[in-house]
């Protein structure tokens, strides 16, 4: 299984073990009424930035947590978004509430990460609609290799929401 493959597996893995809420990971009928929202993640040096590595990392747990039985929303796809041909979406960019409101979303996933000369500290989050509260958490090391250097070092197009209002 591929390094990144495998890195989002046990992270995933550890946010569903330690969700506030485990009733609802195992009750088909709470499950379906849950709505997922999801960004990019986004360099903690800076937050007003993303890479090729940071939207890597939105989409896998997105398409992680909908196997696991959960609605995601893509909303790249909404009218309330717009998709800059160069800058691409980023979910901070916009209202977020506004946007949870018209996905009829429960949860939104984020998260950050941090480089290191041997490796990237990843960092994500699970953040509940009406009360802000963090239901998962989770954060693993990923060891740097060509592949994770490439996604993280590739500027073009780097999403800045500065450029984007």
């Amino acid at each position: 299984m591929d390094v990144i493959e495998q890195f989002m597996d046990d992270l995933v893995t550890d946010l569903m073990d330690h969700f506030l809420d485990q009733e609802m990971l195992t009750n088909d009928d709470l499950k379906k009424d849950q709505r997922f929202i999801y960004s990019a993640f986004v360099d903690e040096s800076d937050y007003n930035e993303t890479t090729p590595f940071g939207r890597l990392l939105g989409d896998a747990l997105a398409t992680k947590i909908q196997n696991q039985g959960f609605q995601v929303v893509e909303v790249r796809l909404s009218k309330a978004i717009r998709i800059h041909k160069q800058f691409g979406v980023v979910a901070l960019s916009q209202d977020l509430q506004q946007l949870m409101d018209e996905h009829k979303a429960s949860f939104v996933t984020t998260g950050s990460y941090t480089l290191t000369p041997v490796g990237v500290y990843v960092s994500a989050k699970i953040i509940g609609k009406s009360s802000q509260v963090i239901y998962a958490s989770s954060s693993k090391w990923l060891p740097r290799s060509p592949l994770v250097d490439y996604l993280l070092n590739f500027r073009e197009p780097t999403i800045k929401i500065k450029e984007m209002e």
